[in-house]
């Protein structure tokens, strides 16, 4: 989704300044992970202001939020602005090699497995790389969500998990492999 500049103008200043600041702040794949009273400080708006602006841009599908205990992770999913046009055109646009725009409902299940993480498996939040929302649908693709809910529990009751793994997802992806396999071979 793009951004109008004539939408954005529309907008109230503590969102605009939040907006930006993430959009300038983010890494190369759009994220930035960070904490209400970091944002608070650095963009000097009240944390209730920045709660009701993340809010706000995530209704506007411009970002997705995933807290956990000791951080927020920010994902900006558009931020490009463009001039508006007269008249739209509605020709399909090519999808640029590695661009990923979530749909809403790629977003919600998102959303709901970081929930279910968050209150089930938090430890495995707390490794140094977390699940990304591309690398979820990738995992999704090819296994059941029950499939792998199972796993990021085996993964959060395993004690060596946040000193011997690093990222949630080869980690889930690894697990979920050895698991199919051994389903296989029961079935043969």
């Amino acid at each position: 989704m793009n951004i109008e500049k004539r939408d954005i103008l529309d907008w109230r200043p503590e969102i605009i300044k939040l907006f930006l600041y993430l959009k300038f702040n983010a890494d190369k794949k759009g994220e930035i992970k960070t904490t209400l009273r970091k944002l608070s400080s650095e963009t000097k708006l009240t944390k209730q202001k920045i709660v009701t602006g993340l809010k706000n841009l995530q209704k506007k599908q411009l970002l997705i939020q995933v807290s956990r205990h000791d951080s927020t992770t920010i994902t900006m999913i558009s931020t490009e602005l463009k001039t508006p046009t007269k008249t739209p055109t509605k020709t399909p646009k090519e999808k640029k090699e590695g661009e990923f725009k979530p749909t809403p409902d790629h977003q919600k299940d998102f959303s709901d497995f970081m929930n279910f993480i968050n209150t089930y498996a938090p430890d495995v939040n707390k490794l140094t790389e977390p699940f990304t929302i591309e690398q979820f649908l990738k995992i999704k693709e090819k296994n059941t969500v029950q499939d792998i809910k199972e796993i990021i529990l085996k993964m959060h009751n395993w004690k060596p998990l946040l000193t011997k793994s690093k990222s949630a997802y080869l980690t889930a992806l690894t697990w979920l492999k050895k698991s199919n396999n051994i389903k296989w071979k029961k079935k043969q």
